[in-house]
């Protein structure tokens, strides 16, 4: 508790002097993510969604942000926490096979670099973190429960940039990390689809300020998403090491983008105003700690 309250004043010292250390990085980072653009092919087809998902780099065409935006995908097509799980256990994985189980010390550098080349984002930030955390704990053999230290972990992103406190790219990846607590703690023996169902929900302030997608988008982020973790993505970092293979990648994109197109999905209006929803959505994230916090489980 004294560390949380710790966490919340310093957060607040820094965004009263408006200082972010993150910020201080920038010049680090920048000239890492024009190298991680100017390593890829320069294919108009490919380019945009091959600098969105190897160097983080945000669409700039609506039309393809709002293909992805209206299917509930395009925070798989933005460099995300999830992304950055996803490449841990790779790499961890790979190393575990080929006995180099030396270099697996050194996986959270490797990690903190790609983050570095993806300029910081706040989504990816809070799963650096909580990668650190839960390592740490897992090294000196602490049993934390998991909402205390995703807590935690979205407070210290908070203190790295205090100005993320209007972030909702952090509130969407907070929220995200939430709903899967909730899953794995009350709602483990349902279906795939219904494990959708949190997320939605715990969305929708965010969906007020953004649009309303479709309710069909929870079927097509379970069908699509190992798509895009399994196919595209791995496909997308080859093409960083073997330009060659960007052929076989424009492929499978038009595949997955002449689909999606055919679904012919769209978003409703927006009903809340941006600040507006940026509140209530710290209302709910610290509810549903307060909720977590109250209903732990016994072991």
């Amino acid at each position: 508790m004294i560390f949380t309250l710790l966490l919340f004043f310093l957060t607040y010292i820094l965004f009263q002097i408006r200082l972010s250390i993150l910020s201080e990085l920038l010049f680090l980072s920048r000239p890492l993510h024009e190298s991680c653009l100017n390593l890829l092919p320069t294919n108009p087809a490919t380019q945009a969604t091959l600098q969105a998902l190897v160097c983080g780099h945000n669409f700039e065409s609506f039309k393809d942000q709002y293909l992805y935006t209206s299917s509930g995908l395009i925070h798989l097509f933005v460099v995300s926490g999830s992304h950055l799980i996803l490449i841990y256990k790779s790499v961890d994985f790979i190393l575990k096979k080929t006995n180099l189980n030396i270099l697996r010390k050194y996986i959270l550098i490797f990690i903190f670099f790609y983050a570095t080349v993806c300029l910081f984002n706040p989504p990816v930030v809070r799963s650096l973190i909580g990668l650190f955390f839960f390592d740490i704990l897992k090294i000196q053999k602490k049993y934390w429960p998991n909402d205390y230290v995703l807590l935690l972990v979205g407070l210290f992103c908070l203190m790295m940039s205090p100005l993320w406190v209007t972030s909702l790219s952090l509130q969407m990846s907070w929220l995200a990390a939430l709903a899967l607590e909730l899953n794995r703690r009350y709602f483990k023996r349902l279906t795939p689809l219904l494990q959708q169902i949190p997320f939605y929900v715990l969305y929708t302030l965010t969906f007020s300020a953004l649009g309303f997608p479709q309710v069909s988008v929870i079927v097509i982020s379970l069908l699509f998403t190992p798509v895009l973790e399994f196919i595209l993505l791995p496909l997308a970092f080859l093409v960083l090491i073997f330009p060659f293979f960007d052929s076989v990648f424009a492929t499978a994109l038009n595949i997955l983008n002449f689909t999606l197109s055919h679904l012919e999905l769209v978003t409703s209006s927006i009903t809340t105003p941006f600040e507006n929803s940026i509140a209530l959505n710290w209302i709910l994230i610290f509810l549903i700690h307060f909720f977590l916090y109250f209903n732990q489980i016994k072991t």
